[in-house]
């Protein structure tokens, strides 16, 4: 278990969660959650073993927390408002508390209407960077410092043991307005090889987008899988594949996302347009699609027909998104069609400009805030401190002992009975947003049984793929965190975007319209739009605000360590 997680357990048990404290004063649109009992506190991780806070006068305070609306509660359990587990934080957390539906796809929409009637929850609990800014902007988040300062505990010394997550949430003005998360780091795109093709040829994997364009040739003129027949091709550019490839440049496919640090690898704060980065990968993906290497019909294609291919031992190369499960599916149904395949991850081959990781899952997170207007934050604290603990966490996202247990081959924390599982706990996942994943201790166990011999493969293709993906030497180059735009500047994104992108599939796709013009018309379409008014909007932005994370060997699964 990790440190953090050590020290927030010892201060939970020295009853750190017996606090008084003051109502907030916000109201809402929800029901109020029910009082009533339920089997959830027969779990082992169901209590803190304290008696709920009580004010001076005996009455436990209330506040109101926004939950996501995802209309994905059984019938049988309720609304997302009140259900088995509503009712068992009402059982069990510090303060009474009274949730309010916020629609998932239309949270901006609702939060407007709830603030501009003064009912806002007290606690707003938001992915959407993008609303979170306006709300900032706006004047309508509280500062929090002193109110961590003052009032956490767990809270607290999670920003101690993780300071990164301070200063990723810290504005230009030294406060935070925010509460953050700590996650473990994750890989969520895979390059995937057909390794026994490799060893047919006698080549090695590809260290160098150099050695990658002479790989890739190989697998489509030299019969790699050996049946004697032209019917082998390298890659589809097609889904996750164009993201790898421009991530080997240091883009991510998508012109937006060419706008990023100037210097990747150092510790610039400049933001540019990477328009040398994007013309290098551009390049290389007319090569090969010159030299015949790829599927032709990628540019209608969304990644399905490419899979397909794959499996069907046409493709030498596959872009896979999802994570550690689509390693072991993918491992799976290739050796149904073949079972003498063999694959493995690779890292992203080193470019002119670096050695890059894919993307990944984020491990730092801004996704919660205090209604400026809430009279006593000091009670929405003490919620957020109790969903910072361990016991609470594992209770809502597994069900504690009630619902999983430890599997004795893989060490992980699985359901009992994955239906039972699926029906009453598994709409719940917003109800721990605000909760860090790295205080869960089984969050990174990899759920592989390696006595089935599939899934001992995969768990050796993900640690090893893992242990280049997430290495801390590799530039990570992404911003995870990004304003939203003024409407002008929206507007100038919305015009300038597809046509860039039209111009570098042109590239890659009509031999008579070469790169070169591809970007002198880019380059035109983004100045006479205006684009450098977004690269300035960013660039102050950026100055303002801690938009930048670094890679951190301490976020870091167990598994790699």
């Amino acid at each position: 278990m990790k440190k953090g997680t050590t020290k927030l357990m010892a201060l939970l048990l020295t009853g750190a969660m017996a606090l008084t404290l003051a109502a907030c004063g916000g109201t809402g649109e929800g029901q109020g959650a029910s009082s009533e009992s339920n089997a959830v506190q027969e779990s082992g991780n169901a209590s803190t073993g304290e008696a709920p806070a009580e004010n001076p006068g005996g009455e436990r305070q209330k506040i109101t927390v926004a939950v996501y609306n995802r209309d994905n509660v059984p019938a049988s359990e309720g609304s997302i408002i009140d259900n088995r587990w509503t009712r068992w934080i009402q059982e069990n957390a510090p303060v009474d508390v009274e949730f309010i539906a916020i629609p998932r796809w239309e949270s901006g929409e609702k939060y407007n209407a709830l603030f501009a009637s003064n009912t806002a929850p007290d606690l707003i609990e938001e992915f959407g960077v993008d609303n979170m800014n306006t709300f900032y902007t706006n004047g309508l988040l509280m500062p929090l410092n002193d109110v961590i300062d003052q009032y956490s505990t767990t809270y607290k010394q999670l920003l101690t043991d993780y300071p990164a997550l301070e200063s990723f949430l810290t504005k230009e003005d030294g406060q935070m307005y925010t509460f953050g998360v700590v996650n473990k780091s994750s890989s969520n795109h895979y390059l995937i090889v057909r390794t026994d093709w490799l060893e047919n040829l006698d080549l090695e994997v590809p260290k160098t987008t150099e050695d990658f364009v002479e790989v890739c040739k190989a697998f489509t003129n030299d019969d790699p899988d050996g049946n004697g027949q032209n019917d082998t091709l390298a890659l589809s550019y097609a889904g996750v594949m164009n993201s790898l490839i421009r991530a080997m440049y240091g883009g991510m496919g998508s012109w937006m996302d060419d706008w990023y640090k100037a210097d990747p690898a150092g510790q610039s704060t400049e933001i540019k347009y990477h328009w040398e980065h994007a013309q290098a990968a551009i390049a290389m993906m007319e090569e090969l699609y010159d030299a015949g290497c790829v599927s032709k019909d990628y540019a209608t294609d969304t990644g399905t027909q490419a899979q397909q291919d794959f499996l069907n031992g046409k493709l030498g190369f596959l872009g896979l998104n999802g994570g550690k499960g689509a390693v072991l599916n993918i491992l799976t149904n290739l050796k149904a069609n073949n079972p003498d395949a063999t694959i493995k991850a690779i890292p992203l081959p080193v470019s002119e400009f670096g050695a890059f990781q894919p993307a990944g899952g984020g491990y730092l997170q801004s996704n919660a805030a205090i209604n400026a207007d809430c009279e006593h934050p000091e009670a929405v604290m003490a919620y957020i401190d109790w969903l910072n603990t361990p016991e609470t966490l594992l209770t809502l996202k597994y069900g504690g002992d009630t619902y999983s247990q430890i599997d004795p081959v893989t060490g992980a924390y699985v359901p009992k009975d994955q239906d039972v599982f699926s029906t009453e706990v598994a709409y719940n996942g917003d109800m721990y947003m605000t909760a860090s994943g790295i205080l869960d201790p089984y969050v990174d166990v990899l759920k592989f049984d390696e006595s089935k011999p599939l899934e001992k493969t995969a768990k050796e293709i993900v640690i090893e793929a893992d242990g280049y993906y997430l290495d801390p030497s590799r530039i990570f180059y992404q911003l995870k965190t990004k304003p939203s735009l003024p409407s002008d500047l929206a507007l100038i994104q919305a015009n300038i975007g597809t046509q860039i992108d039209d111009a570098y599939t042109k590239a890659i796709l009509d031999e008579n319209y070469t790169v070169e013009q591809a970007m002198a018309d880019a380059q035109k379409i983004f100045s006479d739009a205006g684009g450098e008014k977004i690269t300035e909007y960013l660039n102050e932005w950026y100055a303002n605000n801690n938009g930048f994370i670094e890679p951190n060997a301490e976020m870091l699964p167990n598994y790699l360590k």
